[in-house]
This record gives structure tokens, sequence and C-alpha cells, in this order.
């Protein structure tokens, strides 16, 4: 869960800094192009090759409306919809058909009612993906969805402990640092 006063969460990192920086992001994995976290310290750490480095404790500075969740459908998040809804209604045609190609709950005409339960039947991770297709692997799906209202996606690691979430922010302004020590 997230609240006004942020998520506290774990970052390790072969390098010393004082700030993240969004033009060091390197890939896009399970959630998107940003900057990962874990709110297990030691998942945190076993992300490191050889166990050496940097453990960064920090603060997501961000609300519950900011937050999507990565394998829960588009529908039970409101706010998730309301983005991706308007990323889809700047796209031409073309985009479109791609955007929903094969998606069997969307009409062949793409209205504006098969398109509205396609995005509420597809999760997150589904919609991302099918962003990705249309826009790129890059920072732009991630880009449209900050400037959307949407700055973090929270999801589970089959690693990380029980009741404990991993988090991908987009948003590198909202990352507050609350302590780095060695890993």
């Amino acid at each position: 869960d997230s609240s006004d006063s942020g998520i506290v969460a774990y970052h390790a990192s072969r390098r010393r800094f004082n700030r993240f920086d969004d033009g060091k992001i390197r890939n896009a994995m399970t959630a998107g192009f940003g900057h990962y976290f874990t709110q297990d310290e030691r998942l945190a750490v076993r992300f490191l090759d050889d166990h050496s480095g940097w453990l960064y404790k920090v603060r997501l500075n961000i609300t519950d409306d900011e937050l999507a969740y990565a394998f829960a459908e588009l529908g039970r998040q409101p706010n998730v919809l309301r983005a991706f809804k308007s990323i889809t209604a700047q796209f031409n045609p073309r985009q479109m058909k791609r955007m929903f190609d094969g998606v069997t709950f969307v009409g062949a005409n793409l209205d504006a009612k098969s398109i509205t339960y396609g995005l509420e039947e597809m999760s997150y991770t589904m919609a991302l993906s099918r962003l990705e297709t249309v826009v790129g692997k890059d920072r732009k799906a991630a880009n449209l969805l900050k400037v959307n209202g949407i700055n973090t996606v929270c999801f589970h690691d089959y690693r990380a402990k029980d009741g404990l979430y991993n988090f991908c922010c987009f948003d590198s302004t909202k990352i507050e640092i609350l302590d780095r020590q060695r890993a």
C-alpha cells in the first residue's frame, strides 16, 4: 500500500550517487522503463552480481492515484484506466489497430465502448506490453504514463518475502534517498 507519506523501499547499485537520474536507466524490465525498488532489503542486495556496491533506502513520494498494480485489471484501477484511455485517444487508426490487434473483446470497428471494455479487461502488464508495441520499448511508454499521472508500478516478485512488494518508478523527482550504506 501507499499513502501520502510514500513508500519506503530499497535499491542496490554498484555506483554511489546522491540522486536518481532518469538518464541512467538502461533497460525496461517487468513493469516498464524506470527505477526498480523492493521493500525486501535482502532482495535488493541480491540484485548486485557480486553483492558489492551500495544499498539505498528511499521513500517513493507517491499517492495511491499515481500507482498502478501490474497484474490487476485496469477496470479495477480507475486512475490507470483513465491514463490508458487518454493515451489511446491520441492514437491514429493504425496505432489503435496495433494496440488492440487480436484482443478478442474489442470489436473490429474500434468504437469507444469496445476500446473501454478492452482496456478494462487488460492487466496493466498486458496494456503496457501493447502500448510498447505502438510507441516502442524505451522510455516513451513510461513518459506517456507519467504525463497522464501514473509514475509507479507495484508488483510482487517470487523472490520477495510474502507481503513485500517491488516497485518501478518512472519519475526520479518522486524518489527521496533516506540512507545509503555499503551493501
